[in-house]
């Protein structure tokens, strides 16, 4: 089942009738307001040979293995 899209200037319309000011505390409306991206990264990333594999992959089927799967002909 697909999600109908939704009617852009309905929902133009029934946004612009709230009264933001009265419905959102300062706080809500600080955070809606647009500003800075900003990017979160780890201060000492591992090296990409420190990476773990997988400690198991019981129970994941084949799509988890290491190996090829093997033809079904």
């Amino acid at each position: 089942m697909r999600i109908p899209f939704i009617n852009e200037k309905i929902l133009v319309d029934t946004i612009s009738e709230i009264d933001h000011k009265a419905v959102l505390s300062e706080s809500e409306r600080q955070r809606n307001i647009l500003g800075e991206e900003h990017r979160f990264q780890p201060t000492n990333p591992l090296p990409p040979s420190a990476k773990q594999k997988s400690v198991s992959s019981k129970g994941w089927g084949s799509a988890l293995q290491d190996e090829k799967p093997k033809r079904r002909y």
